[in-house]
């Protein structure tokens, strides 16, 4: 069973900008749409193999990170009872994306104490 993926507007400007750094700074625009879709391609299998990324923190619907061609770090969430998946972020992987997700996920844990 394949659950719906959303994307959350960090995720959108994330893929924006990874197309826009490939196309416009490499100068490749057919190099920016096979990443995009690579990217897109994966996105949609999580909704299908939910537990196919490294949980990255310990409570429940914690963030997990999926790597996508060695280049870009996927965080997302998924919820069983929604059937649902949530694209939080897409990074590169020379960003310090495991420190920018662990600092999120202590910032929302903090606001539910």
């Amino acid at each position: 069973m394949s659950f719906e993926v959303k994307l959350s507007e960090y995720a959108i400007s994330d893929l924006a900008g990874i197309g826009d750094y490939i196309e416009f700074q490499l100068g490749s625009p057919q190099a920016a749409n096979k990443a995009l879709a690579d990217i897109f391609e994966v996105i949609q299998m999580l909704g299908e193999y939910l537990e196919s990324g490294v949980s990255i923190s310990a409570p429940a619907n914690a963030y997990r990170v999926f790597i996508c061609e060695k280049r870009y770090a996927i965080s997302y969430i998924f919820d069983k009872d929604l059937q649902r998946v949530w694209i939080y972020r897409v990074f590169h992987t020379t960003q310090d994306w495991l420190a920018l997700l662990l600092k999120r996920s202590q910032d929302s844990q903090a606001g539910q104490e």
